[in-house]
């Protein structure tokens, strides 16, 4: 559904309405007068992760939220706590989900990855576009950057980097014994 631009654009401008999707190197197709167009691409948005929530299980199991901003600490070395991850472009539907992970050098060095599907970290869909939810699992570190991958694009470096963080709880001593 295009039409063409508007004034002193009227014959260098197309304006069209572009269904939701995902991914990159999207082409383009376009004839005007019998001359076809030499196939421009482009790209729906990289995954931006703005926000976290972390949640645990209580004794009935209900999801408790623990805390949330861009700066999450205290998660639990053992896993089995929920991270839910804010933001946009995260695509329709789970299909086009590849994973979310976190590290201290994530993308250049592989982190602590979390993936959909029922033998994984059951990541899940929660709101289109905006929000997936994941189970932790067992992991060390502190200021843990984190990027998305979706429809096989991937979080942008700054937002990487100016992006929220996740630090797992610090060890602390209950007893020790003199020997």
């Amino acid at each position: 559904d295009c039409h063409h631009g508007i004034g002193e654009k009227e014959h260098s401008e197309l304006r069209c309405k572009v269904p939701e999707g995902i991914g990159a190197g999207i082409s383009w197709k376009v004839t005007i007068d019998e001359q076809v167009s030499v196939q421009p691409t482009t790209a729906y948005g990289k995954p931006i992760i703005e926000n976290v929530i972390l949640s645990s299980y209580n004794e009935t199991g209900s999801l408790i939220e623990i805390s949330s901003g861009k700066n999450i600490e205290g998660m639990l070395t053992t896993g089995q706590q929920v991270l839910t991850f804010e933001g946009r472009n995260f695509g329709s539907d789970m299909r086009y989900f590849k994973y979310i992970e976190f590290g201290c050098s994530v993308p250049n060095v592989k982190g602590y990855r979390l993936e959909a599907g029922e033998s994984k970290n059951q990541c899940k869909m929660i709101e289109k576009h905006r929000k997936i939810q994941c189970k932790t699992k067992n992991g060390v570190g502190t200021n843990l950057r984190i990027v998305a991958v979706v429809g096989g694009q991937q979080t942008p470096e700054s937002a990487i980097v100016d992006g929220p963080k996740l630090s797992f709880a610090v060890p602390t001593i209950h007893y020790t014994q003199r020997t």
